[in-house]
């Protein structure tokens, strides 16, 4: 299985878990304030893990790939 950790310098860690053992296989980091992490949630497909911010914006993650999508759910948007 797979695991998505988020720690609290805002890095996401991607870990492989296996009957004997947990690796991390993969790690991003997001800078800046407006894209510190405050929600996770994983598409019902599977595909892409949202990434809500503490701006209010909300960013598409690739599973497969553990890279950021050029798609950005911006909050002006969704609030109007």
């Amino acid at each position: 299985g797979r695991l998505v950790s988020l720690c609290d310098d805002n890095s996401l860690h991607l870990w492989e878990i296996n009957e004997n053992s947990v690796v991390e296989t993969k790690s991003l980091a997001l800078e800046g304030k407006l894209k510190k992490i405050s929600a996770m949630c994983l598409e019902s497909s599977g595909e892409h893990l949202l990434l809500g911010t503490e701006g209010g914006n909300i960013y598409l993650l690739n599973v497969k790939t553990f890279a950021m999508s050029d798609n950005i759910i911006y909050q002006d948007v969704v609030m109007q």
